[in-house]
């Protein structure tokens, strides 16, 4: 099957593919080409078969940069047979694991993999079932989940390299940055036992879900509001896809207070993908609560990673709608004693600071008399507005307003000279009242919490409106009261990327570059075009002639006239089929576009933003 790139080019994806009757058994492999004839690696699994038994449907896992703009995915076993000319797909080869035993069969660098099969190749994806989880080695990071309990990932550590450059060798220790793997637990890429290896370090720890419900009470006769707050209980982990490219997770439990009362249940799935740095999350949770007291008022992913360093070379960063919001633990600016303005400028470059002689004496100085900010808080409360704020630490202590905006872009970073984390929640203003949390900014341990709900925004009442319903005035459908808020669910994506201090080329005042310098905060470029990645999915499709002949969606048409479907009619030679279409065609095809342009221009028109709208 032939695809072309409909939109994005964010790395790795997954597309489907569909087949003939008869063209593929539930045993067979695929190639993957780009257009310049490499093969491309790919993970396949089936997703639907036709009646007679022979696959429908396949869905396949690439990393779309290696991908081009189109691609063509083929059977091997249609290959052997000749049912496809193989110029067009390339050739099979085997491939056998370490024991001699051929396991899996590749198509020159290309790979292919099953569900819940392991791949058996000494490059890709590494998955080890334990006796208290799961560990994942992904040619990048070494991931534990465990099987129960109220962490989804227990630990996160890093294993192909240091994290701190010898730039900063004389850096102090970071806090648990030695702490490894038991022997007993997992090997690193080498096959060599983790323990005691000097580059493997904890970049996070402890994923979590976790849930505050609020409701009405009566405290001394005075009306007041209760918070309740329940963290996550994990009570099954699935394994739902395992292949070289990508391990998908499946994590079925609830939220669970103190004393054991259990409210909003969840699903929630976890992506690794070969040689990547990102986790992808898709987050699920379904409403089983009692309307008139559980409220929603905060629901949150939450994480911690280790912190070191001096005040100065701590950042945190926040996309915003006119670029982005920088500051620091502690931020280079004095009025009294004067800091050197190359000094505060190259910390808003996010280089490494080590000031020497007058710099460090000034530094020092002003350290003993400037505030060191812990916590920075970004709530979206609605389409059209967000806020960040700070504090210092203390719960005794206020929060300040440090920006005010319409739309956040979704996307954070906070890094330290232990490392840094990108984190990004999809759609983030346009299902508000989302934000983030960052605090501990200035401890050895920060907690990073990623709002789909946040505390700072109003509490969501699950109650009806009224007593009764109003059919025949209203778009109800029923005479009585019958709108019940049990088993409302609503689906987030989230993703979280661990970044690497290095070197890279400096920068002149009059431009072009100096020597190298040693940066530890990404760059405003590198967190937008994060940004914009978790917002634009890469798609894969094929032609829409090949879905209409296969009846891939049931019995419909192609497009007759260009014009009246609202295609540029300079495109209409290019298009399938027979365009000469009737005049009851071309008419229903220019209602139905005009339709859909009116109703799309009404989702910002009447603001139909928000988690439930």
């Amino acid at each position: 099957m032939k695809l072309h790139r409909l939109m994005g080019n964010t790395g790795y994806t997954t597309f489907g593919c569909m087949w003939e009757k008869g063209i593929c058994d539930q045993k067979s492999d695929y190639v993957c080409r780009n257009s310049d004839g490499e093969s491309i690696p790919i993970q396949s699994r089936i997703t639907a078969l036709w009646p007679d038994g022979s696959v429908k449907w396949t869905a396949h896992t690439a990393d779309s940069l290696k991908c081009g703009n189109d691609i063509i995915v083929l059977p091997l076993d249609a290959l052997d047979a000749d049912r496809v000319p193989a110029s067009e797909g390339g050739t099979a080869v085997e491939c056998a694991d370490e024991g001699g035993t051929v396991d899996k069969c590749a198509v020159e660098s290309g790979t292919t993999g099953k569900p819940g099969v392991h791949s058996g190749t000494t490059e890709g994806m590494r998955l080890t079932k334990q006796d208290d989880g799961f560990c994942i080695l992904n040619g990048q990071l070494i991931i534990k989940i465990p099987f129960s309990g109220d962490c989804l990932i227990s630990e996160v550590f890093e294993y192909n390299g240091d994290t701190i450059h010898d730039a900063v060798s004389d850096t102090p220790e970071c806090p648990n940055a030695s702490e490894h793997l038991d022997s007993s637990e997992c090997t690193n890429a080498a096959g060599q036992n983790s323990k005691g290896s000097a580059d493997l370090r904890t970049v996070a720890r402890r994923f979590r879900p976790d849930l505050v419900l609020t409701g009405p009470t009566c405290i001394n006769g005075n009306p007041a509001w209760e918070e309740r707050h329940f963290s996550g209980r994990i009570d099954n982990v699935t394994v739902e896809e395992e292949g070289p490219l990508m391990c998908a997770f499946r994590f079925d439990g609830t939220h669970i207070d103190k004393t054991g009362v259990e409210r909003f249940r969840f699903v929630i799935r976890l992506k690794v993908f070969y040689n990547s740095r990102e986790l992808k999350f898709t987050h699920t949770f379904i409403y089983d609560g009692e309307p008139e007291k559980d409220y929603l008022k905060a629901l949150s992913v939450v994480f911690e990673m280790p912190a070191c360093g001096e005040m100065y070379n701590r950042h945190i960063k926040f996309a915003t709608d006119h670029g982005t919001f920088h500051e620091s633990a502690m931020t280079m600016i004095s009025w009294r004693p004067r800091v050197p303005k190359d000094l505060h400028a190259a910390q808003m470059r996010g280089e490494l600071l080590k000031p020497e002689g007058d710099e460090l004496a000034a530094v020092n100085k002003i350290m003993e008399d400037i505030p060191f900010w812990d916590t920075y808080d970004l709530c979206q409360d609605s389409d059209s507005h967000f806020e960040i704020r700070k504090k210092l630490e203390g719960d005794d202590l206020c929060y300040i307003d440090a920006l005010n905006g319409n739309r956040a872009k979704g996307a954070a970073f906070v890094g330290t000279t232990a490392g840094g984390v990108m984190f990004a929640i999809r759609d983030f203003w346009e299902k508000y009242p989302s934000g983030f949390t960052i605090e501990g900014l200035t401890r050895d341990n920060i907690t990073v919490r990623m709002h789909l709900w946040s505390p700072e925004a109003r509490p969501f009442d699950f109650r009806h409106y009224a007593r009764r319903g109003y059919n025949q005035v209203c778009y109800e459908g029923y005479d009585y009261k019958g709108a019940d808020p049990y088993g409302i669910a609503c689906t987030n994506e989230l993703s979280v990327k661990f970044t690497q201090p290095g070197m890279v080329p400096g920068e002149k005042a009059g431009g072009g570059h100096s020597d190298q310098i040693y940066r530890i905060c990404v760059t405003d470029a590198e967190l937008l075009q994060y940004a914009s990645d978790v917002n634009t999915t890469t798609l894969f499709v094929g032609d829409p002639e090949y879905y209409h002949d296969l009846r891939a969606f049931g019995y419909w048409s192609l497009v007759k006239d260009a014009e009246a479907a609202g295609i540029d009619p300079a495109l209409q030679s290019e298009m399938p089929g027979d365009q000469n279409g009737t005049d009851l065609q071309k008419k229903l095809e220019k209602d139905l576009a005009r339709c859909f342009e009116f109703y799309k221009n009404e989702v910002e028109q009447r603001k139909w933003y928000g988690m439930f709208n």
